[in-house]
């Protein structure tokens, strides 16, 4: 008798195993698709983030006397600090004659 609840012992554990293993899968499936779901939402953002940030750029350069809004813009689309964005700046004003 003694063997047999040994047996029934090991059986239990097994079986409470694969449940546990079948459990692990379906939350692992669960969060591919929860990740894949974000990833695509995350790029949409990105994607309107982008459009605002050059609809933003085309507004300051055609705003030419707004040098606060160009280097803003600047900032923006490329995390520049705010003397490098500055210098990036007059250097393009200079090429296209606005010394102002």
């Amino acid at each position: 008798m003694h063997e047999e609840d040994m047996f029934r012992e090991v059986l239990d554990r097994f079986e409470s195993s694969v449940d546990q293993r079948g459990r692990l899968q379906d939350e692992i499936q669960r969060l591919q698709s929860d990740l894949y779901r974000l990833q695509d939402e995350v790029a949409k953002q990105k994607q309107t983030v982008s459009r605002a940030l050059v609809v933003d750029l085309v507004d300051s350069m055609l705003d030419v006397n707004n040098r606060i809004r160009q280097i803003k813009a600047v900032r923006d689309l490329t995390g520049m600090g705010l003397k490098e964005a500055k210098e990036l700046v007059e250097e393009v004003r200079r090429k296209w004659g606005y010394t102002q």
